[in-house]
């Protein structure tokens, strides 16, 4: 099961064989999940104390790989534009290379803006207004 940031700050997505999940509840020896497609019926169960995964009932839709790339490009793109100083079209450039054919369904245009928002709110964070 592998981690990735969700589409909000805070929030998590899970992947595992290609789908995408949210944590649906723990408990000390299990954390259950849930596919994150509405009106998909996809679970599956962790158990910590084996080391395993349970799929306990099927998908109704096919795995999606690509999905998987761009949240983690995307979350990528994020993270460094939060926390580094270079141009964000440079780090667009280094992180659309990590991801071969990004470029195609993820232009530098379409994510310009977000990225610039999320610079300028994390420099107004950090720094004391002068009063």
């Amino acid at each position: 099961m592998e981690e990735c940031p969700g589409q909000r700050d805070g929030s998590t997505i899970y992947y595992y064989d290609g789908h995408m999940y949210r944590r649906n509840r723990a408990t000390e020896s299990s954390t259950y999940y849930r596919c994150s497609v509405r009106g998909c019926f996809g679970r599956v169960i962790q158990k910590h104390n084996l080391g395993v995964i349970i799929q306990v009932s099927p998908h109704n839709h096919p795995a999606d790989q690509d999905k998987h790339s761009l949240r983690r490009f995307l979350a990528a793109i994020q993270r460094r534009v939060s926390t580094e100083t270079a141009p964000i079209f440079n780090i667009y450039q280094e992180e659309a290379s990590r991801f071969p054919g990004i470029e195609k369904s993820m232009p530098f245009e379409s994510l310009q803006l977000q990225m610039e928002k999320r610079r300028r709110l994390n420099e107004s964070m950090n720094y004391p207004s002068e009063a």
